[in-house]
């Protein structure tokens, strides 16, 4: 038996065989390395947050949608329309899960903008820069919101799902305290 193209008369020239499979082989490789690439999990980054509000109130975003700035939504350059991201004030511990729903910032050394609604809640109203951790919760194809805000809910942690708020409470202190404080 053979296993070269000389079965079939000899009419495949043997080049056009090999580049063939090379061919198949780069198309599979490639679409998998692609569909394990929208799986992946964006990594956390370290940076700078700014925030805007009233001049864009009612604006459309990049998304399509109209910008409120009362809403737990934010503008990020990268990151893919939709995601949600945990994003933690490094000075104070305050953390807020925001949706991308536009583009931005655009000026140099910011990472990502805020609205303000999620800005008070950071607490960086009156600074207007603060240095943030960015984690993304959930992204394209990786399910619902609500999943995305279970999966951060731990012994000690409190969850506000009306605006988007995670509160780790320390081990002390008890989750009443957690509640006045915020009250």
């Amino acid at each position: 038996m053979h296993t070269g193209p000389g079965w079939a008369g000899g009419a495949i020239p043997r080049l056009f065989v090999c580049a063939a499979i090379i061919v198949m082989a780069v198309v599979v490789t490639g679409t998998v390395a692609m569909a394990a690439e929208q799986d992946a999990r964006p990594a956390a980054q370290i940076g700078r947050a700014s925030w805007y509000g009233a001049a864009f109130h009612l604006r459309q975003t990049a998304s399509g949608e109209r910008f409120d700035q009362h809403r737990m939504t934010c503008a990020h350059r990268t990151l893919p329309l939709g995601t949600t991201v945990r994003v933690t004030n490094l000075l104070n511990g305050r953390s807020v899960l925001v949706t991308i729903t536009d583009r931005g910032p655009f000026r140099r050394h910011r990472d990502i903008d805020v609205s303000y609604g999620a800005a008070r809640i950071l607490g960086m109203v009156q600074r207007g820069v603060a240095r943030v951790r960015i984690e993304p919760v959930s992204w394209r194809g990786s399910g619902a919101r609500e999943a995305a805000v279970a999966a951060y809910q731990a012994p000690g942690a409190e969850v506000n799902r009306a605006c988007g708020i995670v509160h780790h409470a320390p081990e002390d202190v008890s989750a009443d305290a957690v509640a006045g404080e915020r009250g």
